[in-house]
C-alpha cells in the first residue's frame, strides 16, 4: 500500500518490541502518525496542533499558559484546562511505550528514549547535507538524495494543523529548512556541471 504524504518523520521504535510497534511520525505536509504502517487517529484539530507542538518543540518545556495561549488564543473558553488535559491524556495514549510527556510545575514536555529510536528529522539531516556539498563527491553523493529531498521539500508543514504564534514559527522554520535544502541541491547540480 503506498503511504499518503511525505515529509519529515520522527522514526520511533522500541529496541525490544521489534518492527511490529514502530511508529512513525510526519509533520512535512499533513501531520500522520502510523504504527506499524497503520495510521493512527490523531483526534480533533486542537488536539493535532497539541501533538505538533510538543513534537516541534520537544527539547523544552512548555508552560501551561504556553499551550493554552497557542491552541485558543487570547480568549480560551472557561473549559480550556479540561480539555487540555483530555488531549494530554490522548496524545500519552498514542504515542505510548515510544513517548512520554513529563509534566513539573505546569510544565510539559515530550520525552522521547533516544537510545530506542531515531528522532532525527528527515529534513535535518538534508539540509545538513546539502551544506556540506563542495567536492565533487559530496556533490555526487548530493545526488543520489535529490529526488528524495525534492519530494520532501513539495509539502508544507503541518499543512492540516492550526497554528498559533509557536507553531507558526516552528513552521517558518521548517519552510527556512525546506527552501535552503532546494536551492543547496540546485547549486550542487550546477557546480558539478
Amino acid at each position: 500500500m503506498q503511504e499518503q504524504g511525505t515529509g519529515a518523520k520522527f522514526a520511533m521504535s522500541s529496541g525490544n518490541r521489534g518492527p511490529k510497534m514502530r511508529l512513525e511520525v510526519r509533520v512535512i505536509g499533513p501531520l500522520t502518525v502510523r504504527r506499524a504502517g497503520v495510521a493512527l487517529s490523531t483526534g480533533p484539530p486542537k488536539q493535532r496542533a497539541l501533538l505538533a507542538l510538543l513534537l516541534l518543540y520537544r527539547r523544552q518545556t512548555l508552560s501551561r499558559e504556553q499551550i493554552v495561549d497557542e491552541l485558543w488564543g487570547s480568549g480560551p473558553p472557561p473549559s480550556a484546562i479540561a480539555n487540555l488535559r483530555s488531549y494530554l491524556t490522548n496524545v500519552r495514549r498514542l504515542l505510548a511505550p515510544e513517548g512520554r510527556i513529563s509534566c513539573r510545575a505546569g510544565r510539559y514536555q515530550l520525552l522521547l528514549d533516544r537510545t530506542h529510536f531515531d528522532i532525527d528529522i528527515d529534513l535535518d539531516r538534508l539540509t545538513e547535507l546539502a551544506d556540506q556539498r563542495g567536492s565533487v563527491g559530496e556533490v555526487d553523493a548530493l545526488g543520489t538524495a535529490s529526488t528524495p529531498a525534492l519530494v520532501l521539500c513539495r509539502d508544507e508543514p503541518l499543512e492540516d494543523v492550526p497554528a498559533g504564534r509557536l507553531l507558526g514559527a516552528a513552521r517558518d522554520r521548517l519552510l527556512g529548512q525546506q527552501l535552503a535544502v532546494v536551492e543547496n541541491l540546485f547549486a550542487a547540480r550546477l557546480a558539478a556541471g
